[in-house]
């Protein structure tokens, strides 16, 4: 058993490791934000000035980067919810959200209690929100 002293360590630890891997995936999202708004600025700008074939061509580029931001950005949901819940834990009916932006907390815990409904096994379920 561990000591209280022990056991906020650890969740100090886990804290800062679920924040690391936060900022990891954050800078691809982030990267990917600023060159879609980007190519949209300039998308903007080139059909102003009456080229519209190359304002769809950086439309099309800008539209790609959100396709990539929300794709890194369902990366870091998967890491962090990975890294939280060890699957020891969601069979011992806990689910932690620490970490996850709503859409993707509301999706993880939605499925959780979906799947201990079906299995039947738990009375009662943790849910740990971030």
């Amino acid at each position: 058993e561990m000591t209280y002293e022990e056991k906020k360590a650890e969740e100090e630890r886990i804290h800062e490791e679920t924040d690391k891997l936060y900022q990891q995936y954050q800078a691809d999202v982030d990267k990917h934000a600023k060159l879609r708004g980007e190519c949209f600025e300039k998308s903007k700008a080139a059909f102003a000035n009456g080229d519209k074939g190359e304002a769809k061509k950086l439309s099309d580029q800008g539209k790609e980067h959100g396709r990539l931001m929300e794709e890194a950005r369902k990366k870091q949901a998967d890491a962090l919810f990975e890294f939280r819940n060890p699957s020891d834990k969601l069979s011992q009916g806990t689910i932690d959200l620490h970490g996850l932006q709503l859409e993707f907390a509301m999706d993880r815990m939605k499925s959780f209690v979906e799947d201990a409904r079906k299995a039947g096994k738990q009375k009662e379920l943790l849910i740990i929100t971030g």
